[in-house]
């Protein structure tokens, strides 16, 4: 009787996990359901987001079809549209930023390897979908929403992998333009590793991307964007790190208009960073 009663239990437990509806992930690890709307104004749920690359996606979560994306320089070929297999309740969950700017609202979601971004208030506008999987050792993540512009939403994406001791991150940066979502700037690899030195147990050297910063559009609506890179050298005594020193490698990103993209960059550290990781 023990066990058919375990067993009822447990087969009402799993009825009750199917009956729960998808979710989406927030940056502070809060979930929403996939229904919901990402801001109070929206026009549009989250799944309407999702829609602009998976045309098909119910309430359930799942998909069986794929519109198609461009993708970034380094994350392979444009994927062409095709047959899906979507299933959110089982898989990863979309996560999402979001930014606004007077009366609009726009949106970001990543689900798995696909950057979706939208206008959703006050009205619908998709801005497409962008493939952003530049790192085979792991999976892309969002970082920051901002305004590069008037009607213009950018999306900061990272692609990192770590090993035992090091650490490789790199940024692309993405946009609406010419009718898509695309690459308009990646950063530098930024490189960070751990060594076992005498007086220190371990010593780190740590490089961080800090949050961008705009300032007023200047070349064909978009704006400025300063970079902002902080290096520290930590050492580890009795489990007590110490900043033993910190530099800042700063950047100006300019819009140019023929290459419809970002220009800029920190040379210096790209070849530090060169040397570091053995490649010069």
């Amino acid at each position: 009787m023990r066990v058919m009663l375990t067993l009822a239990a447990s087969l009402l437990a799993t009825a009750a996990a199917a009956q729960e509806p998808p979710m989406v992930l927030a940056r502070d690890a809060t979930t929403r359901p996939l229904e919901s709307r990402p801001t109070p104004r929206a026009v549009a749920s989250f799944r309407d987001v999702l829609r602009v690359a998976w045309p098909d996606l119910g309430t359930d979560g799942r998909a069986a079809e794929f519109a198609g994306a461009l993708a970034a320089p380094d994350a392979g070929e444009d994927s062409p549209p095709g047959a899906a297999e979507i299933d959110i309740s089982r898989g990863s969950m979309p996560t999402f930023l979001t930014v606004s700017e007077g009366e609009r609202d726009h949106v970001a979601m990543l689900l798995g390897d696909v950057l979706v971004v939208a206008q959703v208030a006050p009205e619908f506008h998709p801005a497409g979908a962008l493939m952003v999987r530049t790192d085979p050792g792991g999976a892309p993540s969002l970082t920051q929403m901002l305004m590069l512009g008037e009607g213009r939403p950018g999306v900061l994406v990272l692609n990192s992998h770590h090993n035992s001791q090091e650490s490789f991150e790199q940024y692309l940066l993405a946009a609406p333009l010419q009718g898509a979502l695309r690459q308009v700037f990646q950063t530098p690899i930024l490189y960070s590793v751990q060594t076992y030195e005498r007086g220190c147990e371990p010593r780190r050297l740590e490089q961080r991307l800090l949050p961008l910063t705009t300032r007023p559009p200047e070349r064909d609506g978009y704006a400025e964007v300063a970079l902002t890179v902080r290096v520290g050298r930590i050492c580890v005594q009795r489990n007590r790190p110490r900043t033993v020193s910190t530099q800042f490698h700063y950047a100006r990103l300019r819009w140019d208009a023929q290459q419809a993209r970002y220009l800029g960059g920190m040379v210096a550290l790209e070849r530090q960073n060169r040397r570091l990781m053995g490649l010069e």
